[in-house]
């Protein structure tokens, strides 16, 4: 899934050196999880959270497996979908199908390119990664983190 300054081209070395730094039987904790690209690469005891509640439920539901992910996606639907209250399917179309990966940005289309089926592939490639992981929907504000490893990449 795009995402507006995902890690995922530079993620598998940030979590290479956060595995390093880490201590022994340490939990991890991103309080900004975004794509979740660097916490699907991390090990252990892992807890992540976002202030988004789309974002939270799309990740919480493809960590379950109980959401289908459409492999296309309409311009009307987009619009449809936008307009629904907060949930998974939102926070798919929200991110995965728009342009930039900028929540609901505007619909993303291009020739050959099906933006949809390529976030629903990436998001079901994180699926392992994501299992075991608690995701809580909350602002950074609210965590207090003590004993654990803690990787801020602050929203742009």
């Amino acid at each position: 899934m795009q995402y507006l300054g995902g890690k995922h081209r530079t993620a598998k070395q940030i979590a290479t050196y956060l595995e390093g730094v880490r201590q022994p039987g340490q939990p991890y904790f991103e309080p900004f999880v975004g794509a979740a690209n660097v916490l699907c690469r991390m090990t252990g005891v892992r807890l992540a959270s976002d202030a988004h509640p789309d974002l939270i439920m799309l990740l919480t539901a493809v960590r379950d497996g109980t959401i289908d992910l459409p492999d296309s996606m309409t311009e009307e639907e987009f619009y449809r979908i936008k307009a629904l209250p907060p949930c998974a399917l939102r926070g798919f179309a929200g991110f995965g199908c728009s342009f930039g990966g900028r929540w609901f940005q505007g619909f993303a289309r291009s020739g050959a390119r099906n933006y949809c089926k390529n976030a629903k592939n990436s998001l079901l490639k994180k699926r392992p990664g994501l299992v075991g992981v608690e995701l809580l929907c909350q602002d950074y504000r609210a965590a207090s983190p003590t004993g654990i490893l803690v990787y801020c990449d602050p929203p742009y």
